[in-house]
Formats: structure tokens, C-alpha cells, sequence
């Protein structure tokens, strides 16, 4: 089961190219939001090759070298950027749905330590 959130259409991508977006990271995580820092999107999508040629088109850079491997069961995800925008897009609705989960509890806890961050967002990716 998918968690369902609002769909976001800010970057114009096209609503048959993914099943669900988040903003996530410490410009929505952050009370007060962080400001000098780009905006994270996940966003999960069935059709990666579609997506992926549609944000090359839109000139989009990647900014993994490979996907990132979590685990085995997990999946992977690819990071790209376009000016202050990035989005992380996974394949897997299940490892979507940890990201959601840990962007929640966040924004919740207000963790405005990367370090602390990083270390949740890992707890749900390995648990």
C-alpha cells in the first residue's frame, strides 16, 4: 500500500510519469525552514525510463554518478537537479513510503541537525 500525499505539479512534470511526490529535506523538515539550501522532492514513479528521459529533455542534471543501492530489498534511488530543485526518485513504493515516513517525523521532532537527519532517514531505509 502507497501512503497517498498532495501531488505536487510545481516542475511541470507530468502526472503520467509518477504515481507520488513529496517535498522533503530541511527546507519543509526545518522550523524555521532552512533557506540557503536547494528544495528536495522524492518522488516515486513505475516509469523511470520514461521520467528520466523527460528530465533530461528538461535539462535536469544528475547528480548521482549511479543509483544509490540501500539494500537488497529496498531498492535504489537517483538524485538530479535543475537550479535550486532536486529530486530524488526511487522505484520502489515501499522504500517511498520510509521516505515519507521519516520526512514526517522530521518535520515532527523538527531535526535541524543533518547529522540527525541522516541518521533517521538511514533508521528507515534499514528497518
Amino acid at each position: 500500500m502507497i501512503i497517498k500525499v498532495d501531488m505536487r505539479d510545481d516542475m511541470g512534470i507530468p502526472k503520467e510519469l509518477y504515481e507520488n511526490m513529496i517535498q522533503t529535506g530541511s527546507s519543509i523538515i526545518c522550523n524555521p525552514p532552512v533557506t540557503d539550501t536547494g528544495i528536495d522532492f522524492v518522488i516515486y514513479t513505475k516509469s523511470f525510463d520514461r521520467l528520466l528521459e523527460w528530465l533530461m529533455k528538461e535539462r535536469f542534471k544528475q547528480t548521482s554518478e549511479d543509483a544509490y543501492d540501500i539494500s537488497d530489498e529496498s531498492g535504489f534511488f537517483c538524485c538530479f537537479r535543475k537550479k535550486k530543485v532536486n529530486l530524488i526518485v526511487v522505484v520502489d513504493k515501499e522504500l517511498f513510503n520510509k521516505w515519507v515516513e521519516a520526512t514526517l517525523l522530521a518535520k515532527r521532532l523538527n531535526l535541524r541537525s543533518k547529522e540527525q537527519r541522516v541518521e533517521l532517514f538511514r533508521y528507515f531505509f534499514e528497518n
